[in-house]
């Protein structure tokens, strides 16, 4: 799905890209009027002769576009059925107990944020819309039987973050919590200064003794398959989560102590292939009411210029050297 969104984005986004018909001068103004006028924008409410004269074959072109935007929306309804379940069961989310569970619900959780963020890049989205819903009518003397509620999700993330926020209802905010709380053991080790990895001898293979490979490292319970979580998908989920139910994680003294390592290790986060999210600007627009937030994002910014290159680079080095003694071997 997100690859499906963001090769849209990319066509749309692009002049030179973009269906022909919208590259045609004379149908700007109409395209203008559409975007202003959307969602109403039906034959029986406007008349626009261009896209009526050409009707089958824009509805050819951008059918591929709009089949896409009704799939995100159908794909939202079955998260929020999933997490609808979720919370009924009561599900106990631990990353150390039901590994497999945990971070399938966190990465449920990073990737629909994810598309509805991807969504809100797509500038042309209303235009598509509207353009297509106008052909369509024309074409059939009747509105696309999903079009009103498509138009409604469209319009309703044009802020996905603080849409987002409110969805997040009492229970779902329960469920995250307790998933994310169970990352800290984790994600200490993981996100740990250089200095630290060299003081426990992290991933080193040599000076470790064999027999402690063979028992769990951060408790007593089987967290292997953690090993496995890239370093950045555990920050993604500790970003989103914080920003999603601040009102809740902010009393939590662990989460708050994992956002503020996150913003202070980062200036972006991927949000899929090259596009990226500016954690400042987005932690700044999301918390932008909350004055306890907000002083708090200066002082990570201050300390991410400060730090955020020199350990980045230590990182790699120890990493690389890591590496080299494993070929050495």
């Amino acid at each position: 799905m997100l690859t499906r969104l963001f090769n849209l984005k990319k066509q749309v986004n692009e002049p030179k890209n973009k269906p022909d018909f919208f590259k045609r001068k004379d149908v700007q103004p109409y395209l203008q009027q559409i975007t202003k006028k959307f969602p109403n924008v039906g034959p029986s409410q406007m008349s626009f002769p261009q896209i009526q004269q050409g009707a089958d074959e824009i509805v050819k072109q951008l059918e591929p576009y709009y089949t896409t935007f009704l799939d995100i929306k159908v794909f939202r309804d079955h998260v929020y059925e999933c997490l609808r379940i979720i919370d009924e069961l009561f599900m106990q989310l631990n990353i150390a107990i039901n590994s497999h569970l945990t971070i399938g619900y966190l990465t449920l959780v990073e990737n629909y944020v994810k598309i509805c963020i991807m969504l809100s890049r797509v500038e042309d989205r209303k235009m598509i819309m509207g353009v297509y819903s106008h052909a369509y009518e024309h074409q059939n003397n009747c509105c696309e039987a999903n079009y009103v509620e498509l138009a409604e999700f469209i319009q309703d993330y044009y802020d996905p973050i603080k849409k987002l926020s409110d969805e997040f209802t009492r229970d779902h905010q329960r469920v995250l919590k307790q998933a994310i709380e169970s990352c800290v053991i984790v994600y200490n080790e993981r996100s740990a200064f250089v200095d630290k990895w060299s003081k426990t001898e992290f991933l080193s293979m040599i000076a470790a003794p064999p027999k402690s490979f063979l028992t769990p490292s951060y408790s007593n319970f089987d967290m292997t398959t953690c090993e496995l979580i890239p370093l950045e998908s555990l920050e993604t989920w500790i970003f989103f989560s914080y920003l999603l139910c601040y009102s809740q994680f902010n009393s939590s003294k662990e989460i708050t102590a994992m956002w503020k390592r996150v913003m202070s290790m980062n200036f972006t986060l991927t949000l899929f292939r090259n596009d990226v999210i500016d954690v400042i600007k987005m932690s700044e627009s999301t918390l932008e009411r909350a004055k306890e937030a907000k002083k708090l994002i200066k002082e990570m910014e201050s300390s991410a210029i400060k730090n955020c290159a020199g350990t980045h680079r230590e990182r790699r080095k120890y990493l690389k050297n890591v590496e080299r003694s494993v070929l050495d071997l």
